[in-house]
């Protein structure tokens, strides 16, 4: 690999650091009516999956409730089609200002299946 140059340059990833990363998410936040609802813990990219996952923390006690996940090789100016049908989505943008959201996760730490 080479010296200096992080991962999402070397495979030519659209969204190249945690701060895009949060910008796209914030996107799907705002249409789903979500921005201030949850905050943002630390982006990571999977380059093994070619998606950014950014960690969904509920703002009053800042645990983990879900992610975003990103597809790395998109950005704010790429129509896509939808992937996942399962996958929560907000409202459709119009292209091309659509973003990639290649899955979203709420996780309910309450739940009895998640109980240890």
């Amino acid at each position: 690999m080479t010296r200096g140059r992080m991962v999402t340059q070397l495979r030519k990833y659209s969204i190249i650091d945690v701060q895009a990363a949060k910008e796209v998410a914030m996107v799907w936040l705002e249409q789903a009516q979500l921005q201030n609802a949850v905050t943002f813990g630390l982006p990571e990219v999977d380059d093994r999956y070619h998606v950014w996952r950014v960690p969904l923390l509920n703002q009053t006690g800042q645990e983990r409730i879900g992610e975003v996940v990103i597809d790395a090789r998109t950005d704010l100016n790429t129509p896509v089609a939808p992937r996942d049908q399962h996958a929560l989505r907000p409202p459709p943008l119009p292209p091309p200002t659509r973003p990639v959201i290649a899955q979203t996760t709420l996780i309910d730490w309450n739940s009895p299946t998640n109980q240890g």
